[in-house]
């Protein structure tokens, strides 16, 4: 999927650098995820760096009372799953509020995005 289908995909992807926008599509596509969804798991593993797109979502945890612990509220234009980059397990888990779409960027397209966008 070239880099100017994007515009009927993603509102708001105007915003992306032309060279980024090339690779997420090409390389690690969108996803779409449903509202009450957990789209990252405390612990989970994995190589991607993930950037919500649109919609909403949080970061939490469960407490050993089994209570969830919001620790944050994640917007459009927001990154998490930074960890997994540095071969860590994530630390908490993220929940949509709303369907949303995010992109997950691996470690090797994050490489050839600093080389396009020095």
């Amino acid at each position: 999927m070239p880099g100017s289908a994007l515009p009927s995909l993603v509102p708001g992807h105007a915003n992306l650098a032309p060279e980024l926008t090339e690779i997420h599509a090409l390389r690690t596509g969108l996803r779409r995820a449903p509202r009450n969804t957990a789209i990252l798991r405390a612990g989970d593993g994995g190589v991607r760096m993930r950037t919500l797109l649109d919609g909403w979502a949080f970061r939490c945890r469960i407490l050993d009372d089994g209570r969830r612990q919001i620790l944050g509220i994640l917007l459009p234009g927001d990154t998490f799953g930074l960890e997994t980059l540095f071969d860590q397990p994530t630390q908490a888990s993220v929940q949509t509020s709303t369907a949303l779409t995010y992109f997950a960027l691996s470690s090797t397209d994050l490489a050839s995005a600093f080389e396009l966008l020095p």
